[in-house]
């Protein structure tokens, strides 16, 4: 017995190990075989797909998110390292291999659907092979289905004349919708080679895969079964029977300003621009730059529109477009435009350009420093209505009353938080209303940090619409002030406001403004930053809206060359002169007197540089005639081109007619262009 037991034992042992030896080539044979199953009907999916597609696409980018390569956006590309294989296909009305189906074609591409359609452009789809990383030196092969937007209603360029059969696969686990209609259909694990060749019509290897009518795709496979390493391979040889209905875009696009609506298309923030459709163009590649800067490239897009948000008044924008479908790229169309300095209006409720021949129509620009300057003159509109809508990112962030004139009278224009520019009269006429007055600060352009300006006691914030009165610098340095408040006296002659220190100027100035009910008045700011009363005006409410330098902005003002009698005011007032900032805005200043009160005669001339496009007519402030304050009256000055070398700063003498017992030239500015 002691014999025999371990000569059983070691009979068993052998045994076992015969047979599990025999169970695992059993196995790694019908894991070898399920292997070779697999890859060889993978090739038959992929031959079958082949076969019935119209081209080898070297890459596909309009996707998206899921459908791109990583899960998001990311293209397919025919090249390594990953080797997709993007197929072109048809889109047919049933399964492509059943008899039943039929192509889908485009509708008025050009015939409509119930005529001879077949002649139109077909849909196609991408159909696209890739595979992902397992993290053990194999990868997962999918395939994945791209169908392009489509309606069957009429009117679109995406409108076809039935429904596609395809529909749209994204990865595993996504959420089902319009672009995710099924989830991508896993064909092969553990692949160790995914590599496709591509053969031209002559048979040659070729790198441009749109020219290849066939290639060889090389398929391999590892498994780890039994602990031995199980690896098969295959490869075939597919070709393409459809010819593609795909041809690289012939033409450039021919770009032009889309202009259908100046105010509302193309502004002071906005540049739209638009191009002819581009047969056999799938989509359309971007880039532009501003002022020779870097060039900025947009997503790819289908449509043949784009606006630009970036480019501001006399900007230069390089624009490119290039029209682009899957077998290549066409030729660039190019502009190249200088944004105008001025937005012309598009004026509602009866408002019209009082003279296009001598004077600018109604018109808005922005400076560089975020600043909105109005011009021009209107006519004829309806009483207290607005004129013209203001882009939203240039309106201000509270409403903000401005002094005008308007055939000869002071008058009231109101911009507002909508952009929208009002005329309020008071008995004064519409049969011209100047704009020439209006400046202020953008809150979406210039996005200013407001501070609220101290209202003096028996004076009150007016609040609505108007909120608190408040002031802040602009980049250049200039203080702009604005507000509406109420309940005071203005006889008292006393502060209304007062501005903290850095926002005050140097010296006095003397400003216009309107006060309850829409009549003319005008109030001083003085050196110490009080905002006073100047024994006019109502307690209802009295408006604030001023821009100027103030004494902590290094600036320097040229002394304005006073002519035909008029000299500098003096006492604690500003002496004339001008300056120009950096965004091109001009300003004077000073208080004057004792010169010529004859219609049109100078009160300076300034030089070239200095001077505004058109004619400029601002409403002033100055002596109604000897005595007390309380004997104010509004003034008008124009700033015309002299035809030669600069500017005239005319007295005009026309109603409202101000004496020269003082005059102030504060408030004017304008943008220059001369």
């Amino acid at each position: 017995m002691l014999v025999i037991v371990p000569v059983a034992l070691l009979a068993i042992a052998a045994l076992i190990s015969l047979m599990v030896a025999l169970v695992g080539d059993v196995m790694m044979a019908r894991s070898r075989a399920a292997s070779v199953y697999e890859l060889q009907e993978t090739l038959d999916r992929i031959e079958q797909d082949s076969r019935i597609s119209s081209a080898f696409l070297p890459t596909y980018s309009q996707l998206t998110s899921p459908q791109g390569r990583d899960g998001g956006t990311a293209s397919f590309s025919a090249s390594g390292p990953n080797y997709d294989l993007i197929l072109n296909m048809p889109a047919t009305t049933a399964n492509p291999y059943s008899g039943s189906r039929d192509l889908v074609y485009y509708a008025d591409q050009p015939n409509p659907c119930s005529g001879t359609y077949q002649g139109n452009r077909p849909l196609t789809v991408r159909v696209v092979y890739f595979t992902t990383d397992n993290g053990d030196g194999t990868k997962t092969l999918w395939r994945r289905t791209i169908v392009p937007t489509w309606t069957t209603t009429g009117g679109s360029a995406s409108s076809v004349c039935a429904a596609p059969w395809q529909r749209d696969s994204c990865p595993l686990g996504s959420a089902i919708s319009a672009t995710c209609q099924t989830f991508d259909e896993k064909l092969l694990t553990s692949v160790t080679a995914f590599t496709p060749t591509y053969y031209d019509a002559n048979g040659a290897s070729t790198t441009d895969v749109r020219n290849a009518v066939s290639m060889s795709l090389l398929l391999s496979q590892n498994q780890q079964v039994a602990g031995e390493s199980i690896s098969s391979s295959s490869t075939a040889r597919i070709s393409h029977v459809n010819g593609t209905t795909e041809q690289v875009p012939s033409t450039a696009p021919t770009v032009t300003i889309d202009n259908p609506d100046i105010n509302t298309m193309n502004n002071p923030v906005l540049t739209s621009l638009t191009w002819n459709s581009v047969p056999n163009a799938a989509y359309y590649s971007l880039r532009y730059r501003i002022d020779g800067g870097a060039w900025v490239y947009p997503a790819d897009q289908t449509n043949t529109t784009f606006q630009i948000t970036t480019a501001r008044p006399l900007d230069i924008i390089n624009f490119e477009v290039t029209p682009k479908n899957d077998m290549g790229a066409g030729s660039i169309g190019t502009l190249t435009y200088t944004k105008p300095l001025w937005t012309v209006a598009n004026l509602i409720n009866g408002w019209a350009c009082y003279s296009p021949s001598g004077w600018p129509c109604p018109s808005y620009t922005l400076s560089s420093a975020g600043v909105v300057l109005l011009q021009g003159m209107a006519k004829d509109g309806a009483t207290n209505t607005s004129m013209f809508t203001l882009p939203s990112s240039l309106a201000p962030n509270k409403q903000i009353i401005f002094a005008g004139l308007a055939h000869g009278a002071s008058s009231r224009l109101d911009v507002r938080t909508s952009g929208d520019v009002a005329w309020q009269s008071s008995g004064s006429s519409s049969a011209w209303v100047s704009l020439d007055s209006v400046r202020f600060l953008a809150q979406g352009a210039a996005s200013p940090s407001w501070q609220t300006t101290t209202v003096v006691p028996a004076w009150t914030s007016y609040g609505g619409l108007w909120g608190n009165p408040q002031h802040v610098k602009d980049s250049i340095g200039r203080t702009h002030v604005y507000g509406l408040i109420s309940g005071g006296n203005p006889a008292t002659i006393n502060a209304m406001l007062t501005l903290p220190t850095g926002y005050q100027p140097s010296t006095s100035g003397i400003w216009p403004n309107v006060t309850n009910p829409n009549a003319g008045a005008n109030y001083q700011i003085d050196n110490t930053g009080n905002i006073i009363s100047r024994n006019q005006g109502s307690s209802g409410w009295m408006s604030i809206a001023s821009m100027f330098y103030p004494a902590s902005t290094s600036v320097t003002f040229t002394a304005m060359p006073l002519a035909n009698g008029w000299v500098n005011y003096g006492d604690k007032y500003t002496t004339a002169g001008y300056t120009k900032a950096a965004d091109g805005i001009v300003m004077l200043r000073g208080l004057i007197r004792a010169g010529s009160t004859t219609n049109s005669v100078p009160i300076a001339t300034l030089p070239a540089g200095y001077c505004p496009g058109w004619r400029n007519l601002t409403i002033t402030q100055g002596a109604g005639a000897a005595g007390t304050n309380a004997s104010q009256t509004a003034g008008r000055v124009d700033v015309v081109w002299n035809g030669s070398n600069g500017c005239n700063l005319e007295y005009v003498n026309t109603s409202p007619t101000a004496s020269n017992l003082w005059f102030s030239l504060d408030g004017i500015s304008y943008m220059q262009e001369r």
